[in-house]
């Protein structure tokens, strides 16, 4: 008997009872999907591009490229890292919403990838970036869903033509051209000759007093806590 049917011997309705995959869905957590992850490139091959990131999906993100050829894209490449969570019940009703609507990691690999050619390769401007999801449920019978979902997300790059330099942090030294003038509004701890412009700058080492106020301000401050994916592992 059916959700609504009336028990044609007492013409009553019955009261409802729970589906067996709903009273289990509000004792699970968040359990991991994986999903097959498909890269599509189009466009030209511009400074061998495409074995740059063959080279940044085989290592980074365990994939593959793909030799057959497809009609929609240039090249393509597989991987083996997109992950996405549920959420679980009564957060969402899946009956509804679906499954797998809460944390992915779809953004972290958008920005590394990004990061890869804008920054590592330098040579290479991100234009556009948007993204869509699909997601909804399916009841195939009494006490079974199907779920399905599929995200996608867009990155439009134009070639800039000339390597850009990114900004690193560089070892201070004590040698260096002097500025060869007083700088203005000089602090009056600093050392005479750097006042005067004749040092640019000069390295003090930290004292042992010194060095034991930062470890007590690191010990009293640092907290043992991990993301939820990095839960288990030891920390650096």
């Amino acid at each position: 008997m059916y959700k609504g049917d009336m028990d044609p011997d007492s013409a009553m309705y019955p009261s409802y009872q729970e589906p067996q995959w709903r009273t289990a869905a509000r004792y699970v957590g968040s359990p991991c999907g994986i999903f097959e992850g498909l890269i599509e490139v189009n466009g030209p091959d511009t400074n061998n591009i495409y074995k740059h990131l063959e080279y940044f999906i085989t290592t980074q993100m365990r994939g593959k490229r793909l030799q057959a050829r497809r009609d929609y894209c240039d090249a393509l490449f597989t991987c083996d890292v997109f992950r996405m969570k549920r959420v679980p019940f009564p957060a969402t009703n899946p009956e509804v919403d679906g499954y797998y609507l809460g944390e992915n990691n779809i953004g972290i690999y958008t920005m590394r990838l990004c990061d890869y050619l804008v920054d590592h390769l330098g040579d290479w401007d991100l234009v556009v970036c948007n993204g869509s999801a699909l997601e909804r449920a399916w009841k195939v019978d009494r006490d079974r869903m199907v779920s399905v979902v599929s995200r996608e997300q867009q990155l439009v790059f134009r070639h800039r033509g000339a390597r850009r330099n990114v900004f690193m942090a560089a070892q201070p030294t004590a040698t260096g051209p002097p500025l060869g003038r007083p700088p203005l509004q000089a602090p009056d701890y600093w050392d005479p000759a750097t006042r005067e412009g004749r040092v640019p700058h000069k390295l003090v080492p930290a004292a042992p007093q010194e060095m034991a106020w930062l470890q007590e301000l690191l010990d009293g401050t640092f907290k043992h806590k991990t993301t939820r994916d990095g839960r288990g592992r030891r920390l650096a």
